[in-house]
Formats: structure tokens, sequence, C-alpha cells
């Protein structure tokens, strides 16, 4: 056996299980006591059957065992020793993100899309000047209809909505009140040639997509809105990584300040985002927020885009689909840990 700080866990895999989510399977004991738990090593299978808890000082015969299942891919390090605990995910933690090109769609498509829009949303539609804002709207919001759909029992075209005072769309009260299956969180994004929508249970969550070929100064744009790290972090670019670096960091702030519903308005230079290593983000927060109470991953749908969602959850799971594969998505690029 290995003996394990749970403060010093960390976990690895494409399908990473929280620090939260590995405590809240541990049977906790009365009092507040810390635990310390001994992990068994792996059986050849690759897998720990069993974590023994025990409170030092306690009477070991308190010590509980748990075995749950996580994808085989997942691991939690302690140190170089590798381990596997099995966990489930609970719903509550799962963010399901769906993209959709629309360069290729056809009229067909897009009338079927139309179709399923609401009074308003065809008449926002109709104020757009440029085809293409009118096909990746449409398509925007009708991969929203039926992907909520999958989610609650309720067609694609019944769904009603509600905007905040700050722009922020979420289900309306009809709906919200009539069932917990109702209880989804939502956000939406669409830029040329990408369109995408992030549902979750009961969690703030914003997604934001955008084209990196998109012409913009962007050394320009970070110094009125970009903190200090953010414009160090650009200038350590040459010039064809930094557009790429730019819309990342643009991506990932948007994506914030739409799941706190507060749009543009919000001062961008009160936080920021860094890029840990290969695959990491570090979330550097404004007055007020806790860095561990946000998860955030960035993605590239395709090589010319980038995806970036937020959610206020510390532990939660991305699963990224794309609409036109049967559910098969893009791993991301980078994600934030807690």
């Amino acid at each position: 056996m290995v003996e394990c700080d749970l403060a010093k866990v960390e976990v690895a895999g494409s399908n990473p299980v929280s620090r939260s989510t590995f405590l809240s399977a541990l049977a906790r004991p009365a009092g507040g006591a810390t635990p310390r738990d001994n992990l068994t090593a792996p059986s050849p299978s690759g897998k720990a059957e069993v974590c023994k808890t025990s409170i030092p000082g306690s009477n070991p015969g308190g010590a509980s065992n748990f075995s749950r299942s996580i994808p085989r891919d997942s691991a939690i390090r302690y140190r170089c020793f590798p381990v596997t605990i099995p966990l489930p995910v609970p719903d509550s933690d799962v963010v399901h993100v769906t993209y959709r090109h629309t360069e290729a769609l056809g009229g067909t498509a897009l009338d079927a899309d139309v179709s399923l829009l609401s009074v308003d949303e065809r008449a926002r539609l109709a104020r757009f000047v440029f085809a293409r804002d009118r096909r990746d709207f449409a398509a925007s919001h009708a991969l929203l209809r039926r992907r909520l759909s999958t989610h609650a029992d309720l067609p694609p075209d019944a769904w009603t909505f509600e905007v905040e005072p700050g722009g922020k769309p979420h289900l309306s009260a009809d709906h919200v009140g009539a069932d917990p299956a109702f209880n989804l969180a939502f956000n939406l994004s669409h830029t040329h040639g990408l369109v995408a929508c992030a549902i979750g249970r009961g969690v703030d969550i914003g997604v934001d997509v955008e084209s990196i070929d998109r012409a913009v100064e962007g050394r320009d744009i970070a110094t009125r809105y970009f903190s200090p790290d953010e414009i160090r972090l650009l200038d350590a670019c040459d010039a064809v990584e930094r557009q790429a670096r730019f819309i990342e960091l643009w991506t990932l702030k948007e994506a914030y300040v739409k799941a706190i519903g507060r749009g543009l308005g919000h001062s961008l230079a009160t936080f920021g985002f860094a890029f840990d290593g290969e695959r990491g983000i570090r979330f550097a927060p404004p007055p007020g927020e806790q860095a561990m109470q946000w998860t955030f991953a960035l993605l590239a749908p395709s090589a010319r885009h980038r995806l970036a969602v937020a959610t206020r959850s510390p532990c939660a799971v991305v699963r990224m689909a794309d609409d036109a594969n049967e559910g098969a998505g893009t791993e991301p690029l980078r994600r934030s840990d807690w």
C-alpha cells in the first residue's frame, strides 16, 4: 500500500475526476476530521480495487471501503505512483458541449432549422444583412433546441426562453417549474462557419466560438481589455502564433463573462488566463471570485476555429460532440484543473 495525503492527490487522464468528486466518494468522518488514505497498488488489470479511509488516531475499525467505476484512462496519481480509483461522474457534474460546422449546410437543412425557431427568433433572424449570418444564427438556435430535447421530454420547437438583464438567455419559468428534468442551464455561440451550445444542470455555463483567421488587431485590443499577464503572454509569441493565442484568450474571457451573465459589460482586464505547460489553463479570477470554483476547457473543432467553455463548478466534466458525426467530438487542447 501507498499512503496518500488528499491535499497532494493529482488527477491525470483524458477524462479527469475532480478532487471534490473524489472526496465525496469517501466515507467522511464526523467532527470534520481530515482523513488520510491508503491506496492499494494496482491489480494486474491496472486498477486499484479498494481504497481504505482511516482517521489518524481513530479506531481503525472505522475505516471504510469503496469501489466505483470511471473511464479506464482516468488515474489518480500520488507522486510517481499511478493508481486508478473507480468513481462515478454525477450527472450534475457533466457539461455537454455540441458544435456544428455550417459552411456546407444546404437549403433543406436550413429550412428545417428555421422551422424550429420561435416567432421572436425568426424576427431576429430577418434583421441579419448577410446570408451567412442568417445561416449561423438559425443553425445555432436550432442546435440548442434539438440538444435540449435530448435532456427533457419536450419537442425542439416547444422550448421557450427568457433573457436576463445582462442579455443571458435561460429557460422560461413555465419550463423550470414544471419538472426537475427541466433544471437545465445552457449557453450558445456562433461565428462564421461554426456554432456551438453547452448544456448542464444547475450550474452557470458560458461558451464562445471564434475564427482564428478573423481580421483583428489583437495586440491593440489586448492593450485595452487584457490583463498585464495576458499581454506579456502575447508579447512572448511570434507574429503567427500571437493571432491564435489572442483568439484563444479572447474565447476564454468571453465564455467566462457569458457564464456569469454580464457579457462584455464586465471589465475584461480584471481577470485573466495563462497557459500551463502543453495542456493546462490557469485562471486568475476577478475580486470576489475563487479560481477553484471554475472549470475551463479550450478546443479546436477545426483548424481555423477555437471553442471555449466556462462552468462554475470545480468538478465539471466537459463532454464534446460533433453534431454531424453521431456524437464523436474532439478532445480539449487545454483544460483547467482544480
